[in-house]
C-alpha cells in the first residue's frame, strides 16, 4: 500500500468522524471516544493501520510511540478536504501525554479532555451532548 492509498483511507475515516470532538489515538480506557471506536475497526485492523501509516512507531525495547511527523503529514495532505487537528495533552493521573485528533475545530483543547475524564470517572455524564455543553461553557471563559 502506498502513501496516497493511506491518505485516502484517512480521508474516508476523517469524513466519518463526528466533528468537533477530540478522539484519543491510543485505544485506552482512560478516555472515550477512542479513534478506533470512532471508526469501528478491530484492534488488529486499527493497529495495522497505525503502523502502515507511520503513526505508531516502534521505540526501544519493543515499546511503541506516536509519530507527530506522520500526524502532521496527514494534516497537511488532508488540508482542503477536511480540517484534521492533532495535539498532545497530559491527562490527570496518567504518566505520559496522550495524542488526540479532531476533525474541524474542537470546542476546547484541554477542557474537553479534562471534562471527559471527570465525566467518565464520576459516571455523571450520560451522553456526548452533556460533555459538549460543559466544554462550551468552560471553554469560553478560558479564551
Amino acid at each position: 500500500m502506498n502513501q496516497q492509498d493511506l491518505v485516502e483511507i484517512w480521508r474516508c475515516i476523517a469524513l466519518d468522524l463526528e466533528p468537533h470532538l477530540w478522539y484519543i489515538i491510543d485505544d485506552t480506557e482512560e478516555f472515550s471516544p477512542s479513534l478506533r471506536e470512532g471508526v469501528g475497526l478491530t484492534q488488529e485492523q486499527y493497529g495495522s493501520l497505525l503502523l502502515s501509516s507511520g503513526i505508531r512507531v516502534r521505540k526501544r525495547r519493543g515499546l511503541f510511540g506516536i509519530s507527530t511527523d506522520a500526524l502532521n503529514y496527514l494534516q497537511t495532505e488532508l488540508r482542503g478536504q477536511c480540517a484534521m487537528n492533532n495535539t498532545r495533552i497530559k491527562l490527570p493521573d496518567v504518566e505520559k501525554g496522550r495524542y488526540f485528533i479532531s476533525i474541524g475545530p474542537a470546542h476546547s483543547k484541554i477542557i474537553s479532555c479534562a471534562y471527559a475524564i471527570l465525566c467518565i470517572r464520576a459516571e455523571n455524564c450520560s451522553n456526548t451532548e452533556t460533555l459538549r455543553t460543559k466544554s462550551n461553557q468552560h471553554g469560553r471563559r478560558g479564551r
